[in-house]
């Protein structure tokens, strides 16, 4: 069984009112809980919490802009990834958990997350946001945190750190 060592797993709910305020769009998005695969780095990222709660923000407008243009589906929850670098660069990949995204559906997704600049960070970071679309509850899996399959077929037998090291690994230049 693989393991994954997680220096500090924090699962959060957001508790301002920014969440609550999201309007219902056609594809009758919510969001559930964030994933922070990186604890030790949250300290560093507090006094900027603003610009990491902006950025948020603006992922889920992206993402429910991208799913209020696609065909309807029956029902999908799920977690977005995302891999924040040094310099302003990110990457999203995006896991359905439930119900199924179209290929091009998730393929949009993952481009159009990717290419917003993201809050700027000392190291990489990594962290999650669970959603559901189309009359799905978001995603709320128990037990060890959800990863995306990219991500899992770089943790060897042993485990990983998920750091800098681990983000190369599954983003590569």
């Amino acid at each position: 069984m693989r393991r994954i060592f997680c220096s500090a797993l924090i699962l959060l709910f957001l508790a301002t009112g920014r969440a609550a305020a999201q309007p219902a769009l056609q594809a009758d998005l919510q969001w559930g809980g964030i994933y922070l695969y990186q604890g030790e780095l949250l300290d560093s990222l507090l006094p900027e919490v603003d610009l990491l709660s902006d950025y948020i923000g603006r992922l889920k407008r992206e993402a429910a802009n991208t799913l209020s243009a696609a065909p309807d589906g029956d029902g999908v929850s799920g977690v977005l990834f995302v891999a924040v670098r040094p310099g302003r660069h990110a990457r999203v990949w995006v896991l359905a958990k439930s119900g199924h995204l179209s290929r091009d559906t998730e393929a949009a997704l993952e481009l159009r997350l990717s290419a917003m600049a993201p809050v700027e960070v000392g190291a990489g970071f990594l962290f999650g946001l669970s959603f559901g679309a189309w009359g799905a509850a978001p995603y709320d899996g128990a037990g060890p945190p959800p990863l995306p399959p990219e991500w899992v077929a770089q943790i060897p037998p042993e485990g990983v750190m998920l750091n800098d090291a681990f983000i190369e690994r599954v983003w590569p230049d």
